[in-house]
């Protein structure tokens, strides 16, 4: 299993596969629904994410654009940047939603992205402070609980940490 997490009511679970497969449990084991996300059909596995009311998933294979998903598994959103929707999208490290549910997180080997949850690009964390974020080599990042800050840690030669205002 690549992911698996509790609905914010405590009465069921999400248990995401390494091939891409949301499987929803009730507690005493009855199967709600099973739906396939495509995210790892490049044999890689995905990365996954719940939003905090327990209602949407963010879900990205390594080689693939993050989207959102319904509990019901329709897909929703795909998070492209208009300018660059044509070119490969890097490999995706890691995906995650903010405490209030309000901004998405991307992480690749050389940026950190910060989405709306319409889909808008609100900052890329590569270009707008001057230097690349702490992403290769990154063990830990976290936002803020306010969603207005993130930090990164970087364990390279030497431990970097970098602190981001979020728009």
């Amino acid at each position: 299993m690549r992911f698996v997490a509790f609905l914010p009511d405590s009465g069921s679970f999400l248990a995401v596969t390494d091939a891409g497969w949301v499987h929803h449990w009730r507690l005493e084991g009855t199967l709600i629904r099973s739906f396939g996300t495509g995210a790892a059909a490049d044999a890689t596995r995905p990365n996954v994410d719940l939003s905090p009311d327990g209602t949407t998933l963010l879900v990205s294979g390594r080689e693939g654009r993050p989207s959102l998903w319904s509990l019901q598994g329709e897909k929703g959103r795909v998070l492209a940047d208009p300018e660059t929707s044509g070119d490969p999208y890097p490999s995706t490290e890691a995906v995650r939603f903010s405490n209030d549910g309000t901004t998405l997180q991307v992480q690749t080997l050389d940026t950190i992205q910060i989405w709306s949850r319409q889909g808008t690009l609100l900052q890329d964390m590569a270009t707008t402070q001057g230097e690349p974020p702490a992403t290769q080599n990154t063990s830990r990042d976290v936002l803020s609980p306010d969603g207005r800050w993130l930090v990164t840690v970087n364990e390279g030669k030497e431990v970097k940490l970098q602190l981001w205002k979020v728009p």
